[in-house]
C-alpha cells in the first residue's frame, strides 16, 4: 500500500518482502524500529536482512500503545538513528503487532 510517498507493507512472509523492497530502493543499509511484543519477529527479519548482506544499522525496541506517541520518543529515536549513523540513504523499517 502507498499513502504519498510512503510504503506500506502487508505480508504473510514479511522478512523476504522487507529483503526485497529495500534491494529495489538501493538503500544503504536499514534501522529497524520494532514493538517489543514482536521482538521475536523483529529479530527473524533483522538476521533475514543481515543473511541478504544488507547493513543492519541498528534497531530500537519501543513499547506498545498510546503513552510512546511523544514528543520525547520523537527525540530519543532521532538520537539513536544519529548515534547509529542513520543517513538519508538508509532505509527505516518499522515492525509492529
Amino acid at each position: 500500500m502507498t499513502m504519498g510517498s510512503a510504503r506500506y507493507l502487508i505480508s504473510n512472509d514479511s522478512a523476504a518482502d522487507v529483503v526485497r523492497i529495500v534491494r529495489t530502493a538501493k538503500a544503504h543499509g536499514v534501522f529497524v524500529v520494532f514493538d517489543k511484543r514482536v521482538g521475536a519477529r523483529a529479530a527473524e527479519i533483522t538476521a533475514r536482512l543481515g543473511t541478504a548482506g544488507v547493513r543492519v544499522a541498528g534497531r530500537l525496541g519501543i513499547a506498545a500503545g498510546e503513552g510512546i506517541k511523544r514528543l520525547s520518543f520523537i527525540n530519543r529515536l532521532c538520537e539513536a538513528l544519529a548515534r547509529d549513523g542513520v543517513e538519508r540513504a538508509t532505509a527505516i523499517v518499522a515492525v509492529g503487532g
